[in-house]
């Protein structure tokens, strides 16, 4: 199949191009490749500015297609990425049909990671636990930022636009699908431990809805790892979301970006592998961007960078590349013999964590993790995570064309000593052994869902995730963070990601914040009205543009510091009167409007009177 067959529509999202311009055009302002929690917010930021974004994902666009996510009993070919048995950490027993399904599994020497495949990237495959992680842990391994401004300003917001919430303790308490959690949390304290309720990503008040039986089941109908269906917000339902709709971004699925070319004006040139569902490549093309974001994962990002380094097609010297990898100290443990019941119902997402990160030298974390399989197994489940004492390293082998991980048993002593210790003091206290059928003496230490590292900030970047000594290429997903962050990495990632980002649209983006008006008229109005309803914007543009708008108090400087309001809308040509919200829940008093559509920035003032 040529190139023309394998581009077809249902292959592009988003508006910012059509599928004949992308075909046509020889190179694009801003490309991204991969869509995880890096790449969207990356995305939806620029999109905000007007700028055009394309971006490149290896994987299925699962919102738009016809596929579902699978379950984990009895999974189908949907689950496993390329494969023809399934890859989870237990049952790999289910044979199925190659297809470019939500979970990969790469297996490196002693490590075997695990990461998401599709539009949405690792939110796809996790279990949505948004954890703030420790601030000495986080000055710790981040000397050169300023923590006063991420705890302060930027995890208030990816909490709050990722939709974080904790399960409401009524419902905890009741529901019969968290009896295995209610007894988690239970043994744990009986042996010393301090336990929390993990702030999640999942919807409650739907997962409330499953077991009433009014929706379709999701969480409580064994999906997570896979997957899940309903309930759980991943960043098609936000960041993603957002960006699409703003008009400014494309999405090419199946799109498998496979090396990059630093050109002599300081461009990048993207070779892709497009891809069928069942791994085939149907195509290829080459890609030219003046800017080039990277966020695909910490082994995605770092594998790209270091073949194209080790090739020489990227000339820079990039330091330090490859290193400072690591699992942010994953280990699994797992007890059996455990007589009190959990019955066979089980939640998939993870609700209650064990906090020992205050106890050195046994520091952990660690989710008391659903097995659900339909049956009153008697396992106890957890998923550690433990303090990182020795990083890892990539290297690329050009004989081999492959990423090698120096990983050894070295890398993992501390961290299955101290998940031994758990288990004896779990066990000696409340009975059971560990479940030696699930893995060797209870432990898995060779499981990573947490990869982190390989091009990390202030090492192999700025502080602001510019690729040091290559003009023009940034990074902004987990290869920036130093392997290891003492929880459930994602929301790190997404403030990390914020805050890169906000840099370098202030730094690298200035020409943006231009007004075009040299063949452009601006008649620009806003009319509130007097019983305080909707909020009208009258324009006069010459052409048809996508609109942003952010209603907000204080400084125009910091205005995304303080929006009350946002959203998108559309301008048609000419002379046109929108009405943007219903304000009638405003206060009394003086607001700022601003109005963004890629060619124009304005804004003006308008209040309400007592």
């Amino acid at each position: 199949m040529g190139l023309g067959a394998a581009l077809m529509p249902n292959l592009l999202l988003g508006k910012a191009f059509d599928l004949e311009e992308i075909k046509k055009k020889k190179q694009f302002d801003v490309i991204i490749i991969g869509t995880g929690y890096g790449a969207a917010v990356t995305a939806h930021r620029l999109a905000q500015k007007g700028v055009k974004c394309l971006m490149l994902e290896m994987g299925l666009d699962w919102e738009n297609s016809e596929h579902k996510f699978s379950k984990m009993i009895f999974p189908h070919k949907e689950s496993t990425w390329l494969r023809t048995k399934t890859v989870a950490p237990f049952g790999n027993i289910f044979s199925i049909s190659k297809f470019t399904g939500v979970l990969d599994r790469l297996d490196y020497e002693n490590v075997n990671v695990y990461v998401g495949r599709g539009v949405g990237g690792g939110s796809l495959a996790n279990g949505g636990m948004a954890v703030v992680p420790k601030r000495s842990y986080f000055e710790e391994i981040f000397p050169e930022l300023d923590a006063d401004k991420f705890y302060s300003k930027y995890f208030p917001l990816v909490k709050k636009e990722l939709g974080v919430q904790i399960i409401p303790k009524d419902y905890f308490e009741s529901s019969e699908y968290h009896e295995y959690a209610r007894i988690g949390k239970k043994e744990a304290e009986y042996a010393g431990y301090k336990t929390q309720f993990i702030p999640n990503i999942y919807d409650f008040e739907y997962m409330r809805k499953e077991e009433k039986g009014e929706v379709e089941k999701s969480a409580l109908g064994h999906e997570v790892i896979y997957g899940n269906n309903h309930g759980k917000k991943d960043l098609t339902k936000n960041y993603l979301k957002w960006a699409l709709d703003s008009g400014n971004v494309s999405i090419l699925q199946l799109h498998k970006a496979t090396e990059i070319f630093q050109n002599k004006d300081q461009s990048y040139s993207i070779s892709v592998e497009i891809l069928d569902t069942k791994g085939e490549v149907v195509g290829r093309k080459v890609y030219r961007t003046n800017k080039l974001f990277l966020g695909a994962g910490s082994t995605g990002t770092t594998e790209l960078l270091l073949k194209s380094k080790t090739k020489g097609s990227i000339k820079s010297d990039i330091q330090d590349l490859g290193k400072y990898w690591g699992n942010n100290g994953n280990t699994m443990a797992a007890r059996t013999k455990i007589w009190e019941t959990r019955e066979g119902k089980q939640s998939s997402i993870p609700i209650v964590a064990i906090d020992n990160w205050s106890d050195s030298p046994d520091a952990f974390f660690t989710e008391i993790a659903p097995f659900p399989i339909g049956i009153d197994n008697k396992v106890e489940l957890y998923l550690l995570i433990n303090r990182l004492k020795k990083y890892g390293e990539f290297k690329y082998d050009l004989k081999k064309n492959q990423m090698t991980l120096d990983w050894d048993r070295s890398h993992t002593t501390n961290m299955v000593l101290n998940t031994d210790r758990f288990l004896d003091r779990m066990n000696l206290i409340n009975g059971g052994k560990p479940a030696d059928f699930l893995l060797k003496r209870g432990i898995g230490e060779n499981i990573c869902y947490h990869p982190l590292g390989g091009c990390v900030i202030g090492k192999s970047t700025d502080k602001y995730g510019r690729v040091k000594g290559a003009k023009n290429l940034y990074v902004t997903d987990g290869a920036l963070i130093p392997g290891t962050v003492g929880v459930n990495p994602f929301l790190t990632i997404t403030a990390l990601a914020e805050y890169c980002i906000e840099h370098i649209i202030k730094q690298d983006f200035k020409k943006i914040e231009r007004n075009k008006v040299e063949s452009n008229t601006v008649d620009f109005s806003i009319l509130p009205s007097s019983e305080k309803g909707d909020l009208s914007v009258k324009l006069n543009l010459d052409k048809e543009t996508q609109c942003t708008f952010y209603i907000y108090k204080g400084d125009d400087k910091n205005y995304l510091d303080n929006l009350i309001k946002q959203g998108n809308f559309k301008c048609s040509r000419g002379i046109s009167e929108y009405k943007l919200t219903n304000i009638s829940d405003f206060q009394k008093g003086n607001y700022k409007l601003r109005v963004e559509t890629g060619y124009f920035n304005f804004s003006d003032k308008f209040s309400f009177p007592e």
